[in-house]
């Protein structure tokens, strides 16, 4: 995965899965190197597998939301990443995307609070917000942002 080789990684992590079949950790990266394919849909797939073997792992909450909102699951992703927040309100790449996600929805204002929350978690990053508050009024699609 560091080396950015997904279609070998996705390999060695399917070996590692058919001897750990019950690691949520493997299943999650699994999807991640599915998501880094393109392949959204079965990463989707690979995060609910690690989501039914383990809920508590952030990580692939996480994952589950960016593949949701890849997918325009938006208020799928929305109601995962507001119960997400609740577990780790200090977490400012969570406001952040929830930002970008209330944005695409058409909630600007709502989208500028969560950026000044993640601001005033982490400084920073402030260069980065400051470039998400500006484009708030532009017409880009959520992929265009900042990556997260």
């Amino acid at each position: 995965m560091k080396q950015e080789k997904y279609d070998k990684a996705l390999k060695n992590f399917n070996m590692a899965a058919t001897i750990y079949p019950k690691s949520s950790f493997i299943h999650t990266y699994i999807g991640m190197a599915l998501m880094h394919s393109e392949q959204t849909e079965r990463a989707l797939e690979q995060f609910e597998l690690a989501q039914q073997l383990n809920p508590n792992t952030p990580l692939n909450s996480f994952m589950r939301i960016q593949a949701m909102t890849n997918l325009n699951r938006n208020d799928d992703a929305l109601s995962l990443l507001i119960s997400l927040i609740k577990k780790h309100p200090k977490e400012p790449s969570l406001h952040i995307h929830k930002g970008k996600l209330m944005k695409r929805l058409g909630k600007k204002e709502e989208a500028l609070k969560d950026y000044n929350r993640a601001l005033d978690l982490n400084p920073k990053d402030s260069n980065m917000v400051k470039n998400l508050i500006e484009k708030l009024n532009s017409s880009n699609d959520f992929n265009e942002d900042a990556e997260i």
